[in-house]
């Protein structure tokens, strides 16, 4: 079968089995929330994505100005969404399988029939582990970053002729895939990895050529640094976290954290061979095992790479280590949610598939290794196809969830959530129960604390009592994250509240204000200004409105600041008048 004819056939089997995507609902954990984010702003700040002032946690503004064309141009609507990130995983897959026939067939092998490239590709297209990232809308960090490694490793590679325009537009693709996620920076080792072993002598003889090829690589990585940063990386919130660990992680030993390093290793490493069970949220391992594959895996690893560097089958474990190690930190320094997860495995994953076809090139005979292909590839894609059903609603992924995490909160709370949009009022309570009682168990810095109380809250029969549920709930809590939900959808209720009484109640209006003022606190959002500017003139306490709205004319630049503007102006011509 010809290249094209073996890229439609890849293109169709994808879109195949992840057809079912196309229907998913968003996750209840946070695609909702960004998505409404990005539907309401008005326009793209195009400084704050890609020249931010703060130290942010996450700087990927690619991801970000993906999300905002999402919803400007597709209107957020969902199936369009999920068939967006099935594309880039298609993408990715015919990609890998250029990527495999450039590294696989040579010059005297152009006639000979490889079925390595296509086989593996399509092992890598079907595989279970690519289900989470393709399944999650907010999963497409890794499909971007993943699409621009390829791209600029294949620009890298098609260099024979060492053309410096070829390696910036390799270093321009490598950019694009840091402005994606932190996990691109594993293509820096790989490609000095590669220019070693293409190179004849040592070292000494060949850093001039070693630092040529590289240098609009770490080119691109500073000027990523640089925007990153501002260059002050002290302020960077992510690289700090990653470097010392958050919630509660600063305070583990070195020790420690070298011990869980090597079990998230070894875990990953039995993860990418055999993948299963799935879980969106595994929060539970076998330590021993992990333990045990961790030094085996990097032993081995250590003696290949020591014996056999030259040898085109180590690209594979070189690959899978350089981009492994970005998501250790995340299992030692809690960095994330779940201190491991199957989506930190995208791109390691196309590790193990160059290991496959650089062996399975090898081969003269290719009959049986591609039988053994063919039926691995039948269960594999069977397996992602009906975890691609699993992931088509919050309600059979949660209890999915629940049923391989017991211990998980988080997991029986948005569970809960789904029982309840289903009407299922009795077991979403109960749910509940168990998520309040799993983080009155966990640490005092868990953000997610307040969760279940409040769904326990909402689930009261009547408003008066979800509104002093709640009331009860933010008189008890101390944690900012929390109090700001709690803040938010007690504020919800309070317009419930003043739209039941059918006229402006100065008890609720006066109880608003404090609130929004904390929020503006915590936020710095000018809009809770705005806010509270109303409320005040609804008061009758004009000069305090004038002052808030004076205040969000002089600070903001959104679709409210012109009525403030105009609001504090006429304020100010009745105050002189009187």
């Amino acid at each position: 079968m010809r290249r094209p004819f073996q890229l439609l056939l890849l293109l169709f089997v994808v879109l195949g089995v992840f057809y079912p995507t196309l229907f998913a609902e968003s996750l209840s954990i946070d695609d909702n929330q960004m998505l409404l984010a990005y539907l309401n702003q008005p326009s793209l700040d195009w400084q704050a994505l890609f020249f931010p002032t703060g130290g942010l946690y996450y700087y990927r503004p690619l991801v970000g100005l993906s999300f905002f064309f999402d919803a400007a141009a597709l209107g957020g609507e969902f199936p369009l969404i999920h068939f967006e990130n099935i594309l880039i995983h298609a993408a990715n897959t015919l990609l890998l399988f250029l990527l495999l026939h450039r590294l696989t067939t040579g010059k005297n092998d152009a006639k000979k029939t490889n079925l390595a490239p296509f086989l593996i590709a399509a092992f890598f297209g079907l595989h279970p582990l690519t289900a989470e990232p393709v399944n999650w809308i907010s999963g497409r960090t890794d499909l971007l970053a993943c699409f621009f490694v390829l791209l600029s490793f294949l620009l890298f590679l098609r260099n024979t002729g060492k053309k410096i325009t070829l390696d910036l537009l390799a270093a321009l693709a490598f950019l694009c895939g840091l402005w994606s996620k932190e996990v691109a920076i594993g293509l820096l080792p790989v490609v000095a990895f590669r220019c070693i072993q293409e190179a004849q002598g040592s070292l000494i003889k060949i850093w001039r050529p070693l630092a040529l090829r590289l240098s609009p690589f770490l080119g691109a990585l500073l000027l990523y640094g640089y925007l990153r940063t501002g260059g002050q990386i002290s302020h960077d919130v992510g690289v700090m976290t990653a470097l010392h660990g958050g919630h509660g992680a600063e305070a583990f030993p070195l020790a420690a954290k070298l011990l869980s390093a090597i079990k998230a290793i070894g875990f990953y490493s039995h993860k990418v061979l055999w993948p299963f069970p799935l879980n969106f949220a595994i929060v539970e391992i076998n330590r021993p095992v992990a333990l045990f594959c961790g030094l085996f895996s990097l032993a081995v690893f250590a003696v290949a790479l020591l014996f056999f560097r030259r040898r085109l089958f180590m690209l594979g474990p070189v690959w899978f280590f350089c981009f492994l190690v970005p998501a250790v930190p995340i299992a030692i320094n809690r960095m994330a949610w779940t201190p491991l997860a199957e989506r930190y495995l995208y791109l390691p994953l196309i590790g193990l598939c160059l290991l496959l076809a650089s062996l399975f090139a090898r081969q003269k005979n290719q009959a049986i290794p591609a039988c053994v292909l063919a039926i691995l590839l039948l269960a594999f894609g069977t397996a992602t196809a009906q975890r691609n059903i699993v992931w088509q609603k919050n309600l059979t992924l949660w209890e999915d969830v629940v049923h391989k995490s017991p211990s998980f909160a988080p997991g029986h709370n948005d569970y809960g959530l789904a029982l309840l949009r289903e009407g299922k009022r009795t077991e979403a309570e109960h749910h509940f129960r168990i998520a309040k009682q799993l983080t009155a168990a966990t640490a005092k810095d868990n953000d997610n604390q307040d969760k279940p109380k409040m769904n326990l809250a909402l689930m009261e029969e009547g408003l008066d009592q979800q509104i002093a549920a709640l009331e009860d709930i933010l008189r008890k809590e101390q944690t900012a994250a929390p109090r700001q939900r709690t803040i938010t959808m007690l504020l919800s209720l309070y317009n419930r509240a003043l739209l039941e009484e059918k006229g402006a109640s100065r008890l609720w209006l006066a109880k608003m204000i404090p609130l929004y003022q904390e929020l503006f606190t915590l936020e710095k959002n000018p809009y809770h200004l705005y806010r509270i500017g109303q409320l005040q003139l609804a008061l009758g306490n004009r000069e305090d409105a004038r002052r808030s709205f004076e205040t969000v004319c002089r600070t903001s630049n959104d679709y409210y600041t012109k009525p403030a503007c105009t609001l504090a102006e006429r304020l100010a011509q009745k105050s002189n008048k009187e």
